[in-house]
């Protein structure tokens, strides 16, 4: 999604200013096709989140266990690859470039330590099937 978004602000403003500053090189940049690898492990994580019923297989529930790791890897892919497409020619102002690293750190900091991230992925709807109805002892 993230990719996109910079797609349309590059758009925007190109045709409000009738041409592209030096700010807008720099984001023209980060929406390389190749970006779009970055999203792969998301759109994984959003197919478990669609499929995410009492009913799903063991597929779907391994993936949303796994949801920190899936939104990890998109972070690392996409530090990966702004390095990459900065590294040889310094396309990338230093400014940005450090400005989206610092952006992928600070989520992956909030992923790992809130509470409440840990606990979404921690829970998902019980199968009515796989709960066993103990006899009660009076």
């Amino acid at each position: 999604m993230k990719d996109f978004f910079i797609v349309l602000v590059i758009g925007a403003s190109a045709f409000k200013a009738r041409g592209a500053s030096d700010e807008i090189t720099n984001l023209i940049d980060l929406a390389s096709p190749k970006m779009v690898f970055a999203s792969i492990p998301i759109l994984i994580l959003a197919y478990a989140w669609i499929h995410r019923n009492p009913e799903a297989g063991n597929f779907v529930r391994w993936i949303w266990q796994r949801g920190q790791y899936f939104i990890l890897a998109a972070a690392i892919i996409n530090s990966t690859l702004i390095l990459s497409s900065s590294w040889p020619t310094n396309s990338i102002s230093l400014t940005t470039l450090l400005t989206v690293l610092s952006l992928n750190i600070v989520a992956i900091c909030y992923v790992f330590r809130s509470e409440e991230v840990c606990d979404t992925f921690a829970d998902f709807p019980e199968n009515n099937e796989s709960k066993k109805t103990e006899p009660e002892i009076l």
